[in-house]
């Protein structure tokens, strides 16, 4: 401040007479005064701290700010990742999007917008709350795979009556066309024999997801009507024969659609003392009924088995379904499916089928 004075009263450069010193002495001596009694240039000092104010700040006041940060800890270091207003308003937004609240017991996973998208919780596992998104990301599918789709149902009166068709449909979440025939044969007996199922076969719909089979009960009860065959016939006159007919027709037909073989469903025929003993039937010394061809249903489902998989088809083998010695409680009579039944061939045949879509659809990520 002295300085900025005197160099008001003498320029840089300008040399200092004898005369000037007592001036000198005046602007010091004026100086002087002006610091004692208040009246001169002052300082201010901040008693706060402030992001506008230059002016210097009281060392208490910075001391006690600086006591309120949090003390640095060797190996750890700030975090880039900020939780900022964004992440605040995704947290918010949960507590009003279906989290639960800590009076509810179970695991819960929220989406990105809070909503709880799956729980599990002592009721088990609520595929209800799982969202769209989080079963992409975890290839969970809820229902059937087959939702949506359409399945071609090839058969005879158990099929035509609907006793598995109808539950199958509901559990496979799909459309069935059911081109089910009371009394029809796989094989034809002749040829004005325009109802098997070799003949009928080429009316079904093209268009469907998938074709599935099911006979051969009425092959075996009415045995006088064609012969068994061998695995070398191909026409349509014998079992074995008709076989290979009806899948190379329908592999043709349905080229690039899983067709599905079952196989015959056990029934009470197949017992020998249920049977009223005739000219078309016998023992076959273990009490298992042979019909006029010689053969036990399981020789035609064997040979369905068989002849399947020399076409590389799926089979879904049937007999599987019911359980031994109790035959009667899932039967209306002697061969066709009450509701119980059904249901039960149904389940079965579900299950397989969830797993035959894999092989067939299943999407390769």
């Amino acid at each position: 401040m002295i300085m900025n004075k005197l160099t008001k009263e003498f320029q840089s450069g300008e040399v200092l007479k004898a005369q000037d010193l007592n001036t000198i002495k005046d602007k010091v001596n004026e100086l002087v005064e002006d610091a004692n009694s208040g009246s001169g240039a002052t300082i201010d000092i901040d008693s706060s701290l402030s992001t506008t104010s230059t002016n210097p700040v009281q060392n208490k006041v910075i001391t006690e700010e600086l006591n309120k940060k949090v003390n640095s800890e060797a190996g750890k270091g700030l975090s880039t990742n900020d939780f900022d207003n964004e992440y605040k308003l995704k947290v918010d937004n949960m507590s009003g999007g279906g989290v639960a609240s800590t009076t509810e017991k179970g695991f819960f996973v929220c989406d990105s917008n809070g909503n709880i998208a799956f729980r599990y919780d002592s009721n088990g596992f609520d595929a209800a709350e799982l969202s769209t998104h989080f079963k992409s990301l975890l290839q969970i599918n809820i229902g059937s795979k087959w939702k949506g789709k359409t399945i071609n149902v090839l058969g005879d009166s158990n099929t035509q009556f609907g006793k598995y068709t109808t539950p199958l449909a509901k559990l496979l979440q799909c459309t069935l066309n059911n081109y089910g025939v009371t009394g029809t044969r796989i094989a034809s007996a002749a040829e004005s024999n325009t109802d098997c199922f070799c003949v009928r076969y080429p009316s079904m719909d093209n268009v469907c997801d998938a074709v599935l089979v099911m006979g051969g009960t009425n092959d075996w009860n009415q045995a006088w009507s064609e012969p068994f065959g061998t695995f070398s016939d191909r026409t349509r006159y014998t079992f074995c024969g008709a076989l290979h007919f009806l899948y190379s027709g329908l592999i043709e037909k349905y080229p690039s659609k899983p067709i599905i073989i079952c196989t015959i469903p056990h029934n009470k025929n197949e017992a020998y003392s249920h049977m009223t003993p005739s000219q078309y039937i016998s023992d076959n010394g273990e009490g298992i009924t042979l019909n006029h061809n010689g053969k036990t249903l399981d020789n035609y489902s064997d040979m369905i088995i068989r002849v399947a998989r020399w076409y590389g088809l799926p089979v879904i083998d049937v007999r599987h379904a019911f359980a031994s010695g109790v035959l009667a409680q899932y039967f209306s009579d002697d061969v066709h499916f009450n509701e119980v039944g059904g249901s039960m061939i149904a389940r079965y045949i579900a299950v397989e089928m969830e797993h035959i879509y894999d092989k067939f659809y299943k999407e390769i990520q």
